[in-house]
């Protein structure tokens, strides 16, 4: 690979990590002071309310999968385990539910669903499998801090999935602007996860090149058309996430600033009664969240919260339209910090 890339990556990631640490240490002192929370404390009461329906919802038989078979479909079945044990380590309030979680993940369950992955190489290919990641992750962190140990029963499925990502990207060019189940930019964040949660620098470099190679340099769109699509993605918002995730703090800084976002770009999208015009558009709002937390941009992350939260009592209770899938964003943008 490219040395410069590789040094001015790690160098990146030295000063982002930096960056993050005075203000974890800055926050934690406030608290200390009574001066400020955590940031996810204002939002604890509603990520506690939303685990009785994940946990409903994962347990479902909707499919005949060996372990993801509730939430309708895999891939929601995957982040609704995630969504659990994330809001168990978030807010320490679910222990019972989380461990339920964690039982269902059985060796011989997560064998079958490797061999499920294995046998079919478009299944679930990328939305799905980077899911499967982001869920290994989550699962070894979990497990550290409530079982004393981080646990390796992920490893051999997520391992799977990751190398079929791999392969995946062999021979194509990630796309910016591929839109939902197709998102590039949501598989390569998660691999760049997956990869830093297994110490694999090298493997890390490999998924950077890939975002710097598809991303950097190319049209992304903008915040803007998300308002013309119903769909469950911000398209840009997630190729400004990939770029933060894994590229230098000056390429970044120079793909997206957010200085320059026009503001009107930067508010929540609102309906009617607060009824999204199909089930997709629900997601909208959360994905651009966590794309505006990235950039440091509180005030509109917390507006598009707001807006989420408010839509939520809405539609809650459509497990076809919502329950099965929407939940599990609003854990992933309240909590991605």
């Amino acid at each position: 690979g490219d040395p410069a890339l590789a040094r001015h990556a790690v160098e990146g990631r030295m000063i982002h990590t930096a960056v993050l640490l005075f203000l974890v240490a800055s926050m934690l002192a406030l608290a200390a002071c009574g001066e400020a929370e955590p940031p996810t404390h204002r939002h604890a009461e509603f990520l506690d309310g939303l685990v009785p329906g994940l946990l409903e919802a994962v347990e479902r038989e909707d499919t005949e999968e060996a372990v993801f078979h509730g939430c309708y479909v895999w891939h929601s079945a995957v982040h609704g385990h995630w969504a659990i044990l994330r809001v168990d380590r978030e807010t320490g309030n679910h222990e019972v539910a989380a461990r339920r979680v964690d039982a269902r993940l059985s060796a011989d369950g997560l064998a079958a669903e490797r061999t499920r992955l294995l046998a079919d190489p478009g299944f679930e290919m990328p939305y799905g499998r980077a899911w499967l990641l982001r869920l290994a992750v989550e699962h070894a962190g979990w497990s550290e801090r409530r079982l004393g140990r981080r646990s390796d029963r992920m490893d051999a499925v997520a391992d799977a999935a990751y190398a079929s990502l791999l392969a995946y990207y062999e021979d194509r060019t990630p796309d910016p602007r591929a839109r939902e189940y197709a998102n590039d930019a949501w598989a390569l964040v998660q691999m760049d996860a997956y990869c830093v949660h297994r110490r694999d620098l090298e493997a890390a470099k490999h998924v950077a090149r890939l975002v710097h190679a598809g991303f950097v340099g190319q049209d992304a769109g903008s915040f803007a058309e998300d308002r013309g699509r119903n769909e469950f993605f911000s398209r840009y918002g997630n190729a400004v996430l990939a770029v933060v995730r894994t590229q230098p703090v000056l390429v970044a800084s120079a793909y997206c600033d957010p200085q320059e976002l026009p503001v009107a770009d930067l508010a929540p999208i609102t309906w009617p009664d607060d009824r999204a015009p199909n089930a997709h558009a629900y997601g909208m709002n959360w994905s651009r969240a966590w794309a505006l937390r990235v950039l440091g941009l509180e005030d509109a992350w917390r507006e598009h919260v707001d807006v989420g939260v408010r839509v939520h009592d809405v539609a809650k209770g459509d497990y076809d339209r919502y329950d099965h899938w929407v939940p599990q964003f609003a854990v992933y943008a309240l909590t991605d910090n």
